[in-house]
């Protein structure tokens, strides 16, 4: 029945409770073909890949968060379909196209059977992300959450970090070009979306979609915190604290190196080009996902 599917797993991340493989047991017994693999090394999950192009496999399930599905997706088996499980730590790219985090089965029952849909991924410099890229205090939140609090608060602790670090962070001073957009000056949090949140659930690019060829830009400048709260009392809204712009591409220079986090991996260079790959990777989605233009019209926003 169907396409033969690759579950790739790393071994740290399988479920304590057996429900991966009593939900692989269940399709097995629905007539679904399923190898179920386990890594103990971005090695072994490189060999998993070559070995699931070599056989019949046409769906490569992969269990990890962000991070984990962007070192993928531009390795996947020509002509594959990308299947997420959701087990990565915040799991944002899962959580903004409402796929069942925290639903093994469900998720993996998504994997395997619905139909691909052609998603955008976001490039510079040889490096991929199907989420997001954040600089500034987002990428430090990523990089600098004790490891022991993820385990303890999932994507939570992000947001917990990112309150106890925003106000003593150092604004950067930057230049900010592409599709007609020029900016300079100093901000305080930039990222770059293909998907809508990043750190833990923060929406950092609340109108992106992963299948119009554009990546989101949000850049929050370096601003008076006496006069942004004194607009929230009054009822203003973000204007003038927040740019926003959809563009194809975009290019951020800074003087002194600046770190970009790319769905959890940080990098540090003083300029980063940034371009969209339009409908590079093949992703089992279910088809309201909220995420795709075609659902922007009916409503159904995972942020309001």
């Amino acid at each position: 029945m169907g396409e033969r599917a690759c579950v790739i797993v790393p071994a740290r991340k399988r479920p304590a409770d057996g429900s991966l493989d009593a939900a692989c047991s269940r399709l097995r017994a629905e007539g679904h073909a399923i190898d179920l693999v386990l890594t103990e090394s971005w090695e072994d999950t490189e060999a998993a890949l070559a070995d699931a192009g070599a056989g019949a496999s046409t769906r490569i399930v992969i269990g990890g968060g962000d991070g984990t599905l962007s070192g993928v997706a531009t390795r996947l088996p020509e002509g594959a379909t990308l299947g997420i499980l959701p087990l990565g730590t915040a799991n944002d790219f899962a959580h903004a196209c409402d796929l069942p985090v925290g639903d093994v089965e469900a998720a993996l029952r998504i994997a395997v059977t619905a139909d691909p849909i052609a998603v955008d991924l976001g490039a510079v410099d040889g490096k991929i992300f199907i989420n997001m890229a954040t600089g500034g205090a987002g990428a430090a939140v990523t990089v600098e959450t004790p490891s022991d609090l993820k385990q303890r608060l999932g994507g939570f602790a992000y947001i917990l970090s990112g309150i106890q670090r925003l106000s003593d962070f150092e604004p950067i001073a930057a230049r900010v070009t592409g599709d007609g957009l020029s900016w300079e000056g100093r901000f305080y949090v930039v990222a770059v979306g293909n998907g809508r949140r990043a750190g833990g659930g923060m929406p950092l690019c609340p109108d992106a979609v992963i299948d119009d060829g554009l990546l989101d830009l949000t850049l929050i400048p370096e601003f008076d915190f006496a006069r942004l709260f004194g607009a929230i009392d009054e009822g203003d809204d973000e204007s003038g604290f927040v740019i926003r712009r959809k563009l194809s591409e975009v290019t951020i220079e800074t003087e002194t190196p600046l770190q970009v986090n790319f769905d959890g991996e940080p990098f540090e260079a003083t300029r980063f080009a940034f371009t969209c790959r339009p409908g590079a990777v093949r992703v089992a989605l279910p088809p309201a996902t909220p995420l795709l233009q075609a659902n922007q019209e009916r409503g159904g926003f995972f942020f309001s």
